[in-house]
């Protein structure tokens, strides 16, 4: 099919690469935004052709791909325009057609990649006139029916938006009914369209929608990160939750042979990428048009996540080919190299200037197992970095490395972890230096990314008055199936606590079911109740799997943040909490560390009390009983008696004292016993599951 406006486009094209090439490092062109492509037809022009009754005919360019350079030229695919869509799509009226051909029959329907095919209208005489940009196909059908926005819409990007940015509200499904049916080859009948926002919306539409149901035709790919992973998957998770489908099929960069061409002209391949490099994150589709006055590309013909003034990487995409399927064929596509920055995403499309590339923060990533490491190096946009829409996406980025080392797509293992992150106020550079143990029964890889998560959820956005820029992300990972796992089994504080210091000792036991006793200091002021409240829990949260970050203070510096996420427990630590029962508003607390294993579990009990009688003076030889009880106890308990006589300096044990259970809830006890002078008595009860130990003494005389 040879097509008089492709030919002139073929040429332009060359001079264009020339200027690319030469403008890469270049900041974009800054004159108006004034230069609409020629040679185009409106959707009032189309909608006069169609009122004629004569047929409508076009075709689109889209690259159907393979393995050498010549494979990545566009290749025309017939079309015949059966209607005008109303106020069909986010933008405003969209274009319906039919697709026909070997070509289209071959792959099955209009295929994910092909957002952004530019549409020609044959005007007669051998004149085709850009109409618009393919941008909806139906699916779950084998019809070869799909949508077109209208090319006045998208040049409204570059006129409107490229100078004055707005972000534009997204819709959600609409379904319009065509003023009369339309009869299609493939289709059948045609009465009503109906246009989702997303993949999965249009497959829960088509249960119970009367006509075709369209959905964009460009979704979310992601490279170098196993999509099996629990990692993969919570990725998957927070897109939907904004809308955005992440396609079931990736291709990763393409290794060998010559590059894939720069993205100059209608028909193009391109990528809008969020991250690039080993990990990438982001869109592949197709170019309606570049303007060659501004280097302005435009694309898609749909919003892509529709977030209005953007930063992605504008990129370069080779096509392998087209997988067919009745059901939603797709191009499979790799990105390549950087060629621009794609600043607008708005209803009608995204928009962006081929040059200078966008800021980037690099991610870099390590993993080791047994002797196994593994590296990765990628990029993400300075602006998603610093977007809290996009929260998550560095971890996501860093972590796929360790499913590398793992050679898995899930490790029930532990990893020991070093993050380092570059932040700068603009004046003054800081680093955020994070280092942790993990453990996880499921899969560690996809949690020992906390660090990450923690660190950006307290910078992004950062504190009132705070600036706070991110310049480097990086992490090393040293992974194993061992469990690193320490549950806080008991706490005890021999004889309660005391005015003073008090060496507590936490009991914990391992994974490698081996126990730990970690003393920790606690400080009771004079002055402070003895009674009240001890628990003992992981120092990052209770069974957190990552680290609590900071609460965000209002007029801190950027120095103080990030002191504040350094010196942040880590899942290693444990902190002992002690509420003394007066004074209730007070609160204190000291952490241990046992070092080398997360912390999970907890244990809370009450500071023990002993309610005790004993006389004052006694007779000289003449027995006496010290009797009384353990206030609250567990059940029959055992303390012990010490006594230390006057003229001598330390205690002596006098023996155990039973302690048995009344029904109550306390446990009773008496004890004779005699003396010759003066002597203070000590018992001593060092506590039970539910409680701390306690202490009494007392001085008794001899008459």
């Amino acid at each position: 099919m040879d097509h008089p406006i492709r030919a002139s486009r073929l040429m332009w094209r060359a001079a264009v690469l020339t200027v690319v090439v030469a403008v890469v490092l270049l900041a974009a062109a800054t004159t108006a935004f004034a230069a609409p492509p020629s040679d185009t037809i409106s959707i009032d022009q189309i909608q006069a052709m169609l009122e004629t009754g004569t047929p409508v005919t076009g075709y689109f360019d889209t690259v159907l791909g393979g393995p050498t350079l010549a494979s990545q030229t566009p290749t025309p695919i017939p079309v015949t325009v059966k209607a005008i869509v109303p106020d069909g799509g986010p933008a405003g009226d969209l274009i319906l057609f039919e697709a026909s051909g070997a070509d289209i029959a071959t792959i099955g329907g209009i295929a994910h990649g092909m957002s952004g095919s530019p549409l020609y209208i044959d005007v007669g005489g051998g004149t085709y006139e850009l109409a618009g940009a393919v941008s909806y196909g139906d699916i779950f059908t084998t019809h070869y029916l799909g949508l077109a926005t209208a090319i006045d819409d998208m040049i409204a990007i570059e006129t409107t938006y490229m100078t004055a940015p707005e972000i534009t509200a997204a819709r959600g499904a609409r379904t319009v009914e065509l003023e009369a049916p339309v009869k299609t080859a493939t289709a059948g009948k045609v009465r009503s369209i109906t246009v989702a926002p997303s993949r999965k919306a249009a497959s829960r539409l088509s249960r119970s929608a009367t006509g075709p149901v369209m959905a964009p035709l460009t979704v979310v790919q992601v490279n170098g990160l196993d999509r099996r992973s629990a990692l993969f998957k919570k990725l998957v998770a927070s897109f939907a939750a904004r809308g955005i489908d992440i396609a079931p099929f990736s291709a990763g960069a393409r290794k060998g042979g010559p590059a894939a061409p720069m993205p100059t002209s209608g028909g193009d391949s391109l990528g809008a990428l969020y991250a690039t490099g080993d990990v990438s994150i982001g869109s592949l589709g197709t170019v309606t048009y570049v303007d060659p006055d501004n280097h302005v590309l435009l694309a898609y013909g749909h919003p892509f996540d529709w977030f209005g003034p953007h930063s992605l990487f504008l990129t370069s995409a080779w096509v392998q080919g087209v997988w067919s399927t009745t059901m939603d064929p797709y191009k499979v596509m790799s990105p390549g190299a950087v060629a621009g920055e794609i600043t607008q995403d708005r209803a009608a499309g995204i928009a962006g200037t081929l040059g200078a590339p966008p800021a980037a923060v690099p991610i870099t990533s390590e993993a080791t197992m047994g002797s196994v490491t593994r590296s990765q190096s990628s990029a993400a946009t300075s602006f998603v970095v610093h977007s809290p829409y996009f929260s998550g996406l560095p971890s996501y980025v860093a972590g796929a490395v360790m499913y590398k080392a793992a050679d898995a797509n899930m490790l029930p293992g532990s990893a020991v972890t070093s993050v380092t992150i570059d932040v700068t106020d603009g004046s003054d550079d800081y680093v955020i230096q994070r280092d942790n143990v993990w453990s996880d029964s499921f899969d560690v890889c996809s949690t020992a990314v906390g660090d990450i998560n923690a660190a950006f959820a307290t910078l992004v956005p950062p504190p009132a008055g705070v600036t706070a820029t991110v310049t480097s992300v990086a992490i090393s990972a040293d992974l194993s199936r061992k469990q690193k796992n320490a549950t806080i089994t008991d706490v005890s504080c021999p004889g309660g606590l005391q005015t003073g210091s008090n060496t507590l000792t936490v009991t914990l036991t391992a994974a490698d079911d081996s126990t730990l006793k970690v003393p920790v200091t606690l400080e009771l002021p004079p002055g402070c109740a003895r009674q009240g409240f001890l628990t003992v829990s992981p120092a990052g949260g209770a069974v957190s799997h990552k680290f609590a970050a900071p609460a965000k203070a209002t007029g801190t510096t950027l120095a103080d943040v990030v002191d504040a996420i350094n010196s942040a427990p880590t899942n290693s630590q444990f902190r002992v909490d002690f509420m003394p029962s007066s004074g209730a508003d007070v609160t204190l607390s000291a952490v241990g560390d046992t070092h080398k294993w997360m912390v999970e579990g907890n244990v809370m009990k009450d500071t023990g009390r002993l309610a005790v009688r004993a006389p004052a003076t006694v007779v000289k030889g003449k027995a006496f009983s010290i009797n009384g009880r353990v206030v609250s106890a567990d059940g029959d308990t055992t303390l012990t008696l010490y006594k230390r006589m006057a003229g001598t300096s330390t205690y002596q044990v006098v023996g155990p004292v039973q302690a048995t259970a009344t029904g109550d809830g306390s446990a009773a006890f008496s004890k004779k016993v005699t003396i010759k002078k003066d002597t203070t008595f000590k018992l001593v009860w060092e506590g039970d599951g539910s409680h701390l130990g306690a202490t009494w003494t007392k001085l008794v005389r001899v008459k």
